[in-house]
């Protein structure tokens, strides 16, 4: 009888035991946050792992003004994680996603491999990044390469660009500057200064001369190549320079 009993007390002392012990809550961390003002891209990275299943990646969910706007698996190498915590797997993820530019907090939330709701894992606030003009007009310049074909006195992706309307499209869509419809027009322009080409930054203007007056304008895109609207019967290329008469200008640095 004394047996029983003591079986009985046993018993409902493993019944009773918190779920939690069994199942524990998942895991992880949002590292950074943060938000390009111009292209409007959240990028979110952190880690998240469960401790009941440490070498398995569990799915992870971003929330950001009242709802998720991201889901993804935390299935990037973390040696370094593993390291720390003692685990192995993959527990890294990483989230680009287009969002309001109100968006001030990201949470990420996840079950990890239990039956339960979803927890939250952590929240950071959003860092704005507002990136450089030269940033903006590489940016807006690769958009149309292999997409967009040349067009004599085409300055729309619509309609196809020539040389001096792609440069002034990309110049006006990243909000460095309005230029005029010619090359030699955009050489002479206000506040355009030439520079030598050592010093010369991605997103600065490549002027190809003849003698002294400019017949074709290209955007550098740094390690001697450059994007431009070539000929008739191409499409918008990023190519390696060509030429030995070229001068280089900017009117933002």
């Amino acid at each position: 009888m004394l047996l029983a009993c003591t079986a009985v007390a046993v018993t409902g002392s493993i019944s009773s035991a918190p779920a939690g012990a069994a199942n524990p809550r998942p895991r992880g961390a949002v590292t950074n946050a943060h938000l390009n003002t111009f292209t409007h891209k959240l990028t979110v990275h952190g880690w998240a792992y469960d401790p009941a299943r440490p070498h398995r990646s569990i799915r992870v969910r971003i929330r950001a003004n009242d709802r998720v706007i991201a889901r993804t698996v935390a299935d990037h190498r973390s040696p370094r994680l593993n390291r720390a915590r003692h685990i192995r797997g993959r527990h890294k993820f990483t989230v680009r996603v287009r969002v309001r530019p109100g968006t001030r907090v990201v949470r990420a939330v996840s079950k990890g491999y239990g039956p339960g709701t979803r927890v939250r894992l952590d929240s950071r606030r959003v860092r704005r990044v507002h990136p450089a003009p030269g940033r903006r007009i590489i940016s807006i310049a690769r958009r149309y390469v292999g997409k967009v074909p040349y067009r004599y006195g085409g300055s729309s992706p619509r309609k196809g660009f020539d040389c001096s309307g792609y440069t002034m499209w990309v110049y006006e869509h990243a909000y460095v500057h309005r230029l005029p419809h010619s090359a030699q027009g955009q050489r002479t322009t206000r506040g355009m200064h030439r520079i030598s080409r050592r010093a010369a930054r991605p997103g600065d203007l490549i002027f190809y001369l003849h003698r002294s007056y400019a017949y074709h304008v290209a955007i550098f895109g740094g390690h001697h190549t450059d994007y431009a609207a070539t000929q008739p019967g191409q499409r918008i290329r990023h190519q390696h320079i060509y030429g030995r008469n070229l001068v280089f200008k900017t009117d933002w640095h």
